[in-house]
């Protein structure tokens, strides 16, 4: 049963991870040069 379950989560959860980090880099982008200081952690 934990198997199905994971099966199910995990392809939920990345697709989460990577619509976050798309609106954030959109949000980035539209910021100032400060967000340069930000890059590294990309």
């Amino acid at each position: 049963i934990m198997q199905a379950l994971v099966d199910r989560l995990v392809p939920l959860l990345f697709q989460q991870l990577i619509q976050d980090y798309q609106t954030w880099a959109e949000a980035q982008s539209r910021l100032p040069q400060k967000a340069s200081s930000l890059s590294q952690y990309k």
